[in-house]
Protein backbone atom coordinates (compact mmCIF):
# COMPACT_ATOMS: atom_id res chain seq x y z
CA UNK A 1 0.00 0.00 0.00
CA UNK A 2 2.87 2.37 0.76
CA UNK A 3 4.34 1.78 -2.68
CA UNK A 4 0.92 2.20 -4.28
CA UNK A 5 0.50 5.43 -2.34
CA UNK A 6 3.74 6.80 -3.78
CA UNK A 7 2.84 5.75 -7.32
CA UNK A 8 -0.63 7.30 -7.04
CA UNK A 9 0.82 10.61 -5.91
CA UNK A 10 3.15 10.68 -8.89
CA UNK A 11 6.31 9.79 -6.96
CA UNK A 12 8.77 7.62 -8.81
CA UNK A 13 9.61 4.86 -6.36
CA UNK A 14 11.70 1.78 -6.86
CA UNK A 15 10.54 0.18 -3.64
CA UNK A 16 9.61 -3.52 -3.77
CA UNK A 17 5.85 -3.65 -4.29
CA UNK A 18 4.96 -5.91 -1.38
CA UNK A 19 1.68 -4.80 0.20
CA UNK A 20 0.98 -8.47 0.80
CA UNK A 21 3.74 -8.47 3.43
CA UNK A 22 1.54 -6.21 5.56
CA UNK A 23 -1.84 -7.92 5.20
CA UNK A 24 -1.79 -10.55 2.41
CA UNK A 25 -5.38 -11.61 3.02
CA UNK A 26 -6.69 -8.09 2.36
CA UNK A 27 -4.48 -6.72 -0.45
CA UNK A 28 -3.10 -7.44 -3.91
CA UNK A 29 -1.41 -5.56 -6.78
CA UNK A 30 -4.60 -4.87 -8.73
CA UNK A 31 -4.55 -1.05 -8.14
CA UNK A 32 -1.21 -0.79 -9.97
CA UNK A 33 -2.94 -1.84 -13.17
CA UNK A 34 -5.30 1.13 -12.98
CA UNK A 35 -4.04 4.06 -15.11
CA UNK A 36 -6.37 6.71 -13.69
CA UNK A 37 -4.68 8.10 -10.59
CA UNK A 38 -7.89 9.08 -8.79
CA UNK A 39 -9.44 5.67 -9.39
CA UNK A 40 -6.20 4.00 -8.27
CA UNK A 41 -6.19 6.07 -5.07
CA UNK A 42 -9.79 5.07 -4.36
CA UNK A 43 -8.86 1.39 -4.77
CA UNK A 44 -6.00 1.85 -2.34
CA UNK A 45 -8.34 3.43 0.20
CA UNK A 46 -10.79 0.56 -0.21
CA UNK A 47 -7.96 -1.70 0.93
CA UNK A 48 -7.32 0.76 3.77
CA UNK A 49 -10.97 0.44 4.83
CA UNK A 50 -10.50 -3.32 5.04
CA UNK A 51 -7.41 -2.73 7.22
CA UNK A 52 -9.30 -0.12 9.32
CA UNK A 53 -6.70 2.58 8.74
CA UNK A 54 -8.38 5.00 6.30
CA UNK A 55 -9.99 7.52 8.66
CA UNK A 56 -9.11 11.01 7.41
CA UNK A 57 -7.52 10.44 3.96
CA UNK A 58 -9.44 11.08 0.72
CA UNK A 59 -8.41 10.00 -2.83
CA UNK A 60 -7.56 13.56 -3.88
CA UNK A 61 -5.18 13.85 -0.86
CA UNK A 62 -3.14 10.97 -2.24
CA UNK A 63 -3.22 12.23 -5.85
CA UNK A 64 -2.29 15.78 -4.85
CA UNK A 65 0.55 14.53 -2.68
CA UNK A 66 -0.64 16.04 0.62
CA UNK A 67 2.52 15.41 2.61
CA UNK A 68 1.07 15.70 6.12
CA UNK A 69 -2.00 13.55 5.51
CA UNK A 70 -0.05 10.94 3.56
CA UNK A 71 2.60 10.76 6.30
CA UNK A 72 -0.10 10.39 8.96
CA UNK A 73 -1.77 7.67 6.88
CA UNK A 74 1.48 5.71 6.53
CA UNK A 75 2.24 6.16 10.23
CA UNK A 76 -1.20 4.81 11.14
CA UNK A 77 -0.67 1.89 8.77
CA UNK A 78 2.68 1.05 10.35
CA UNK A 79 1.26 1.40 13.85
CA UNK A 80 -1.50 -1.13 13.13
CA UNK A 81 0.47 -3.47 10.84
CA UNK A 82 4.21 -3.11 11.52
CA UNK A 83 4.92 -6.45 9.76
CA UNK A 84 7.98 -7.00 11.96
CA UNK A 85 9.15 -10.50 12.78
CA UNK A 86 9.97 -11.37 16.36
CA UNK A 87 13.61 -11.72 15.38
CA UNK A 88 13.59 -8.05 14.32
CA UNK A 89 12.66 -6.93 17.81
CA UNK A 90 15.57 -5.78 19.98
CA UNK A 91 16.31 -7.85 23.03
CA UNK A 92 15.67 -6.05 26.30
CA UNK A 93 18.00 -6.89 29.12
CA UNK A 94 16.14 -6.58 32.42
CA UNK A 95 19.30 -7.23 34.43
CA UNK A 96 20.69 -4.05 35.95
CA UNK A 97 24.17 -3.91 37.36
CA UNK A 98 23.96 -1.90 40.59
CA UNK A 99 27.73 -1.54 40.59
CA UNK A 100 27.54 0.79 37.57
CA UNK A 101 27.04 4.41 38.58
CA UNK A 102 25.05 6.48 36.11
CA UNK A 103 26.15 10.10 36.41
CA UNK A 104 23.69 12.81 35.47
CA UNK A 105 24.91 16.37 35.87
CA UNK A 106 22.47 18.54 37.80
CA UNK A 107 22.57 21.94 39.43
CA UNK A 108 22.44 22.49 43.18
CA UNK A 109 18.88 23.76 42.80
CA UNK A 110 17.78 20.66 40.86
CA UNK A 111 19.40 18.40 43.43
CA UNK A 112 17.66 20.22 46.29
CA UNK A 113 14.25 19.82 44.68
CA UNK A 114 14.92 16.15 43.90
CA UNK A 115 15.90 15.46 47.52
CA UNK A 116 12.82 17.30 48.76
CA UNK A 117 10.52 15.25 46.51
CA UNK A 118 12.11 12.02 47.75
CA UNK A 119 11.81 13.14 51.38
CA UNK A 120 8.02 12.92 50.98
CA UNK A 121 8.27 9.12 50.62
CA UNK A 122 6.56 9.01 47.24
CA UNK A 123 6.62 6.21 44.71
CA UNK A 124 8.44 5.77 42.43
CA UNK A 125 11.73 7.19 43.72
CA UNK A 126 12.90 10.19 41.70
CA UNK A 127 16.36 9.61 40.26
CA UNK A 128 16.31 11.91 37.24
CA UNK A 129 14.32 15.04 38.11
CA UNK A 130 12.80 16.04 34.78
CA UNK A 131 12.40 12.56 33.32
CA UNK A 132 10.82 11.01 36.41
CA UNK A 133 8.27 13.82 36.74
CA UNK A 134 7.12 13.72 33.11
CA UNK A 135 4.05 11.54 33.65
CA UNK A 136 2.79 13.84 36.44
CA UNK A 137 2.11 10.95 38.81
CA UNK A 138 4.80 11.80 41.37
CA UNK A 139 3.82 15.47 41.33
CA UNK A 140 0.20 14.56 42.00
CA UNK A 141 1.30 12.54 45.03
CA UNK A 142 3.33 15.55 46.18
CA UNK A 143 0.28 17.81 45.73
CA UNK A 144 -1.70 15.48 47.97
CA UNK A 145 0.99 15.95 50.63
CA UNK A 146 0.53 19.72 50.46
CA UNK A 147 -3.15 19.41 51.33
CA UNK A 148 -4.67 16.12 52.40
CA UNK A 149 -7.29 14.71 50.02
CA UNK A 150 -6.61 17.48 47.53
CA UNK A 151 -6.22 15.03 44.64
CA UNK A 152 -9.26 13.19 43.32
CA UNK A 153 -7.51 9.95 42.47
CA UNK A 154 -10.31 8.68 40.24
CA UNK A 155 -9.26 11.45 37.82
CA UNK A 156 -5.61 10.35 37.81
CA UNK A 157 -3.97 8.12 35.20
CA UNK A 158 -1.75 5.61 37.00
CA UNK A 159 1.39 4.52 35.13
CA UNK A 160 2.83 2.52 33.49
CA UNK A 161 1.11 3.45 30.24
CA UNK A 162 1.04 1.76 26.88
CA UNK A 163 3.38 3.45 24.42
CA UNK A 164 0.59 4.81 22.24
CA UNK A 165 -1.22 6.24 25.29
CA UNK A 166 1.79 7.66 27.10
CA UNK A 167 1.61 11.21 25.71
CA UNK A 168 -2.11 11.65 26.28
CA UNK A 169 -2.35 10.11 29.76
CA UNK A 170 0.81 11.85 30.98
CA UNK A 171 -0.42 15.19 29.61
CA UNK A 172 -3.74 14.78 31.42
CA UNK A 173 -1.88 14.21 34.70
CA UNK A 174 0.40 17.20 34.10
CA UNK A 175 -2.54 19.49 33.32
CA UNK A 176 -4.21 18.28 36.52
CA UNK A 177 -1.05 19.21 38.48
CA UNK A 178 -1.25 22.77 37.13
CA UNK A 179 -4.97 23.02 37.99
CA UNK A 180 -4.30 21.86 41.56
CA UNK A 181 -1.44 24.35 41.88
CA UNK A 182 -3.79 27.19 40.99
CA UNK A 183 -6.34 25.82 43.46
CA UNK A 184 -3.70 26.05 46.21
CA UNK A 185 -2.91 29.62 45.22
CA UNK A 186 0.55 28.83 43.86
CA UNK A 187 1.99 31.31 41.38
CA UNK A 188 1.72 29.32 38.15
CA UNK A 189 3.08 32.05 35.88
CA UNK A 190 3.90 30.73 32.38
CA UNK A 191 3.76 27.10 33.57
CA UNK A 192 1.47 24.65 31.80
CA UNK A 193 1.12 20.88 31.63
CA UNK A 194 3.23 20.57 28.49
CA UNK A 195 6.19 22.16 30.30
CA UNK A 196 6.13 19.34 32.84
CA UNK A 197 5.81 16.63 30.19
CA UNK A 198 8.60 18.11 28.05
CA UNK A 199 10.95 18.55 31.02
CA UNK A 200 11.09 22.33 30.70
CA UNK A 201 13.16 24.30 33.23
CA UNK A 202 9.93 26.05 34.25
CA UNK A 203 9.26 22.92 36.32
CA UNK A 204 11.77 24.29 38.83
CA UNK A 205 9.50 27.27 39.48
CA UNK A 206 6.60 24.93 40.15
CA UNK A 207 8.70 22.81 42.52
CA UNK A 208 9.86 25.93 44.38
CA UNK A 209 6.25 27.03 44.90
CA UNK A 210 5.30 23.55 46.11
CA UNK A 211 8.25 23.29 48.50
CA UNK A 212 7.56 26.77 49.87
CA UNK A 213 3.89 25.93 50.45
CA UNK A 214 4.83 22.66 52.17
CA UNK A 215 7.38 24.35 54.44
CA UNK A 216 5.00 27.12 55.47
CA UNK A 217 2.26 24.58 56.15
CA UNK A 218 4.54 22.91 58.71
CA UNK A 219 4.85 26.21 60.58
CA UNK A 220 1.18 27.24 60.55
CA UNK A 221 -0.51 28.34 63.76
CA UNK A 222 -3.76 26.44 64.15
CA UNK A 223 -5.58 26.68 60.84
CA UNK A 224 -3.76 29.85 59.72
CA UNK A 225 -0.93 29.60 57.20
CA UNK A 226 2.28 31.41 58.12
CA UNK A 227 3.24 34.13 55.62
CA UNK A 228 6.57 35.76 54.77
CA UNK A 229 5.97 38.69 57.15
CA UNK A 230 5.40 36.36 60.11
CA UNK A 231 8.68 34.56 59.37
CA UNK A 232 10.52 37.87 59.03
CA UNK A 233 9.08 39.18 62.32
CA UNK A 234 10.20 36.00 64.07
CA UNK A 235 13.70 36.40 62.64
CA UNK A 236 13.95 40.01 63.79
CA UNK A 237 12.72 39.02 67.24
CA UNK A 238 15.47 36.42 67.52
CA UNK A 239 18.06 38.86 66.18
CA UNK A 240 16.99 41.42 68.79
CA UNK A 241 17.51 38.85 71.53
CA UNK A 242 21.02 38.32 70.18
CA UNK A 243 21.52 42.10 69.90
CA UNK A 244 21.93 41.90 66.14
CA UNK A 245 20.70 44.45 63.64
CA UNK A 246 17.24 43.95 62.23
CA UNK A 247 16.96 42.47 58.77
CA UNK A 248 14.49 43.36 56.03
CA UNK A 249 14.82 40.02 54.28
CA UNK A 250 15.24 36.42 55.38
CA UNK A 251 18.45 35.76 53.43
CA UNK A 252 20.65 38.28 55.28
CA UNK A 253 19.21 37.17 58.63
CA UNK A 254 19.90 33.48 58.10
CA UNK A 255 23.61 33.40 58.95
CA UNK A 256 23.32 35.28 62.30
CA UNK A 257 20.35 33.09 63.24
CA UNK A 258 22.35 29.95 62.62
Amino acid sequence: IVSMLMVSSGINAEWPLRPGAIAPQETDLLPLRETDKLARAEMILEYADNLEVRNFVAPHDIVNGNMKLNTAFVAQLFNKYPALDDEDQPEINDDFDDSIDVYVEETREEKSFRHWINSLNLSPYVTYLYEDLRDGYVLLQAMDKLRKNLVEWENVNVPPFELRQHVFKSSENCNYVVDLGRELGLKMIAVCGSDIYEGNKLVLGLLWQMMRYYTLSLMKCGNDMVNDKAVLDWCNCKLKEKKKEKSTDCDSALIPLL
